[in-house]
C-alpha cells in the first residue's frame, strides 16, 4: 500500500520479501526452540498417566496384602492413582476441550482476546519474547515506510496492522492518537507502560536528532537481536 502511494512499488515488494523471509526465519527458530520441551512434556505426561493407571494399582494390592500401616504420602499416591484410573480419559478430553474453547473465544469475543493477550504479556519469559518480536516487526515495518517517504501518521497506522497482540496494538494506537493531538513522539510514548524503556529512548533520540527513520530501524534490529 505504501509503495503504491509513493510510487516505489518495486522497493515495497522487495521490503515485503525481506519481511516475509524474516518472519519465516523467526517462526522456524521459535518452533525449533519449543519442539523438544513440548515433546518431552507430552512423553512425561503419558508416562505419569501410565504409572498411575497401571503400575500403582498393582502396588496397592501388594501393600494391602502386607497389612501394614501406610504413610500419608503413600495413601495420597494411592488416592491419586484411583482417581486417575477412573478420570484420565475425561481429564484428557477436558484439556482438549479447554484449548479448543479458548481458541474459539479468542476469535469471536474481543474482550476475551484482550484478556488472554494481557495474560500472555504478563508471562515471565514468553511475555518478554512476545514484546521483543512484536516491537521488532513493528519498528522495522514503520522504518521502511517512513524512510520511503510515507508520512509518520500513515506509517504508524500501517505498522499497527502487523501486531497480533491486541493489548500491545492498542497501546501503540494511543501513542499515534496522542501524536496527532499535538504531542511529540517521546511524549506520546510516555502515555503507555507497555513499551520498554530502551525502545522509547532510541526513538526519542532519533526524533530529537531528526533521524527518526534510522532510529526505528535501529530499534527494530536491537529488539530482533534480543528476541533471538
Amino acid at each position: 500500500r505504501a509503495g503504491e502511494v509513493n510510487g516505489e512499488l518495486e522497493q515495497a515488494c522487495a521490503s515485503c520479501h525481506d519481511m516475509l523471509d524474516w518472519r519465516m526465519a523467526a517462526r522456524g527458530r521459535l518452533y525449533t526452540a519449543l519442539l523438544y520441551p513440548l515433546f518431552a512434556l507430552l512423553v512425561l505426561s503419558a508416562v505419569l498417566i501410565f504409572l498411575f493407571v497401571s503400575v500403582v494399582p498393582s502396588l496397592e494390592q501388594f501393600l494391602n496384602a502386607t497389612q501394614s500401616t501406610l504413610a500419608w504420602h503413600s495413601r495420597a499416591l494411592l488416592h491419586v492413582s484411583n482417581w486417575l484410573t477412573h478420570a484420565w480419559l475425561p481429564l484428557v478430553a477436558s484439556v482438549v476441550l479447554l484449548v479448543l474453547t479458548t481458541l474459539a473465544l479468542r476469535q469471536t469475543l474481543k474482550t476475551f482476546r484482550r484478556l488472554t493477550d494481557h495474560w500472555l504479556l504478563q508471562m515471565p519469559i514468553l511475555g518478554t519474547l512476545f514484546v521483543e518480536l512484536s516491537l521488532s516487526r513493528y519498528a522495522l515495518v514503520c522504518s521502511r515506510l517512513y524512510r520511503s517517504g510515507v508520512d509518520l501518521d500513515h506509517s504508524l497506522h500501517i505498522s499497527e496492522g502487523v501486531l497480533r497482540n491486541s493489548v500491545l496494538r492498542q497501546s501503540l494506537v494511543r501513542v499515534r492518537e496522542s501524536l496527532n493531538a499535538g504531542a511529540t513522539l517521546s511524549e506520546s510514548m510516555d502515555t503507555t507502560t507497555r513499551l520498554p524503556a530502551s525502545f522509547r529512548r532510541i526513538l526519542a533520540a532519533g526524533e530529537s536528532a531528526g533521524a527518526l527513520g534510522q532510529a526505528l530501524s535501529q530499534a527494530g534490529d536491537q529488539h530482533h537481536r534480543r528476541a533471538q
